[in-house]
């Protein structure tokens, strides 16, 4: 934001200019014509120069996209669709399918550079409501592409891949050992000159049976520092 130098100055001398006496208004006048001096050769120095450039909007032109080391949280809920009599699982479009509701926590950790991720994570899921299953644990790799980014918002979008196995080499992913358990999108947003960004999951599917069905999951990841 740029200052209007005549807004600032100006309140300074309201109450004087607006007196009746002749010479306190043309005094008002002078010091405020100094004042005016003073600011435009202010407005020449480096020093003026550098606090207008922390001000403008220049910096938020310039997000940058994740790149580093993050670590990540996701809570929310997932549904998912099971064959009544076998537990398989089905398509939610399937007639008569049961619907489970599911808590989902994960944690871990994720690398990106030059638009890709991997990450490594651990979940946590329990049965919604809440009952007397104790909750499942398991671990995950997972992939990232960024398939968009705008870095005058900070706001972009990304397809992710899971799978049971694998494994990460910072941002490279290592398919020995994996099977693909699901894919979708996120939504994400930068903040803090992208040290942080938080996500949503606007799809998501099962594989190789797409079983899923409403999905609430949130995104957190913080930039890792030694």
């Amino acid at each position: 934001m740029l200052f209007n130098l005549a807004n600032i100055v100006q309140p300074r001398w309201v109450a004087l200019t607006t007196k009746t006496n002749p010479s306190a208004a043309q005094c008002a006048r002078r010091r405020e014509g100094k004042d005016m001096k003073r600011y435009a050769a202010l407005a020449g120095t480096p020093i003026f120069a550098a606090i207008l450039g922390q001000i403008t909007p220049a910096e938020a032109e310039n997000i940058p996209q994740p790149s580093g080391v993050y670590s990540t949280t996701i809570q929310g809920s997932v549904a998912q669709c099971f064959d009544p009599s076998t537990h398989a699982p089905e398509t939610c479009s399937t007639s008569g399918a049961l619907v489970v509701a599911f808590s989902v926590l994960q944690l871990g950790h994720i690398t990106y550079s030059s638009g890709i991720a991997c990450e490594e994570i651990t979940l946590v899921v329990s049965g919604l409501p809440p009952n007397a299953s104790p909750p499942i644990v398991s671990s995950a790799t997972g992939t990232a592409e960024i398939t968009n980014y705008d870095p005058t918002t900070g706001i972009g979008t990304s397809s992710f891949t899971r799978y049971s196995g694998g494994s990460c080499s910072g941002a490279n992913f290592n398919s020995e050992g994996a099977t693909e358990t699901s894919f979708g999108t996120l939504q994400f947003v930068v903040t803090d000159g992208g040290k942080q960004d938080s996500q949503v999951v606007t799809q998501l599917e099962g594989s190789p049976t797409n079983n899923v069905g409403s999905v609430s999951l949130s995104i957190t990841e913080q930039k890792q520092t030694r």
